[in-house]
């Protein structure tokens, strides 16, 4: 059966940390089951779908058929199929950030089996965001009421099998010291801001007591940096560095952060501001988010804001028990939502919000996040108004992080 023997609807699916969802029902047993096939996963009643977009539109052709169709259509890089039940009548398309489906289709309770086709996930995969889409999928349905495990029909194509792997590992990241992983962050982040996007300037706003010694290698030769330690009685230690300058001074007065500053650092040019573990000691959510756009208010287009902070992953308001508000050292734990609301005015780059040591400048590979607490970290590049909320409203049809206004 060909494409056009069923009409096709066509949606623009906004795409938001390399994924967007097929659902029958909101109930989860599992938040990400272990993918087989490197382009979906998913339950019973609901189907993840792995996009070469990390952030941006996709679009997405469905397609409601009465049978099976009789041969695959021709043009695509890989097709999968798998189970659908619906215990009620429809399904709906869903953004993993945004409370409206973007589509839905309306069929009788039952068993249903889906094919997903796909093609341009290598194409996207070498951007971070796009503004229009790069990739297509289209998604077929029709009644199958035996069960039947997921299935390649064609491919995999080489987004699945980049550097000879499925695009998504089953392996969690690794225990490791959180002041090592931060410190190793540090030195890809200041390279990359250094080498790819020439910036000279840091200011770091860091909670986990480095000695300057310590924090010198992961700091760009000829570059002027501002190393602050949150908090007045820590000593850095070390032997004096040229090019960086030890600031005592707290988050709760970024005033006094930013006059001491402007005294080394040139704002009128771009500056890379890193909050390194130190809004996770905020636990009120006003004060953290004001605290944090007081600092990076007067940053210059072209500046970078890099935060890590202390998670346990994705939840969405009203879908189960509410993750836990302090973590095991006693921190705020705030969910990936609550974090990205830290980067409003910039624009995410090279991986979005993920595990620490899962931000790698370069071609990437997703993976499934660690389980538990851990550290996340973000970076984005500041960008002027008019442009930040055009991509934002892509990417968050109606505003649904609550950013806007704040």
């Amino acid at each position: 059966m060909s494409e056009s023997s069923a009409e096709l609807r066509t949606l623009e699916v906004a795409v938001q940390e390399g994924q967007y969802h097929i659902e029958a029902a909101a109930r989860r047993d599992d938040p990400w089951p272990p993918p087989q096939d490197g382009l979906t996963t998913g339950e019973d009643h609901w189907t993840g779908i792995v996009t070469g977009t990390q952030w941006g539109p996709v679009t997405v052709l469905l397609q409601t058929l009465a049978q099976r169709p009789d041969a695959v259509s021709d043009g695509w890089e890989m097709v999968v199929e798998r189970d659908l039940v619906t215990e009620e009548s429809g399904i709906e398309v869903r953004s993993i950030f945004r409370e409206e489906a973007v589509g839905n289709c309306t069929v009788p309770p039952g068993r249903y089996r889906l094919r997903i086709h796909v093609r341009g996930r290598a194409d996207a995969a070498i951007y971070n965001m796009v503004e229009s889409p790069l990739e297509t999928h289209l998604v077929q349905l029709w009644p199958s009421p035996q069960s039947q495990a997921p299935e390649i029909i064609f491919g995999p194509d080489t987004y699945a099998t980049r550097d000879g792997s499925p695009a998504l590992s089953t392996s969690p990241a690794p225990v490791s010291n959180a002041r090592e992983d931060t410190n190793a962050f540090l030195g890809r982040l200041t390279t990359y801001l250094a080498d790819e996007a020439g910036i000279g300037q840091f200011l770091i706003v860091d909670a986990l007591h480095s000695a300057l010694d310590t924090i010198q290698p992961f700091i760009p030769t000829g570059s002027r940096t501002i190393y602050l330690h949150n908090g007045p009685e820590h000593d850095p230690g070390g032997t004096a560095h040229t090019g960086i300058t030890f600031v005592r001074a707290n988050l709760t007065d970024p005033d006094e952060i930013l006059t001491r500053a402007m005294e080394h650092l040139d704002f009128d040019q771009p500056v890379a501001l890193a909050l390194l573990s130190v809004l996770p000691d905020i636990p009120d959510d006003a004060r953290a988010y004001q605290y944090a756009r007081r600092l990076g208010g007067p940053l210059a287009e072209g500046s970078y804001l890099a935060v890590t902070h202390s998670t346990l992953g994705y939840y969405n308001e009203g879908e189960g028990d509410p993750p836990p508000r302090i973590g095991g050292s006693g921190q705020r734990l705030r969910h990936h939502q609550e974090i990205l609301n830290f980067m409003g005015g910039f624009v995410l780059v090279v991986t979005g919000l993920v595990e620490i040591t899962r931000w790698i400048p370069g071609p990437q590979r997703n993976y499934l996040p660690p389980t538990g607490e851990f550290q996340a970290c973000a970076v984005g590049r500041r960008v002027d108004d008019d442009y930040f909320w055009s991509v934002f409203d892509r990417l968050f049809p109606g505003g649904s992080l609550g950013v806007r206004g704040s």
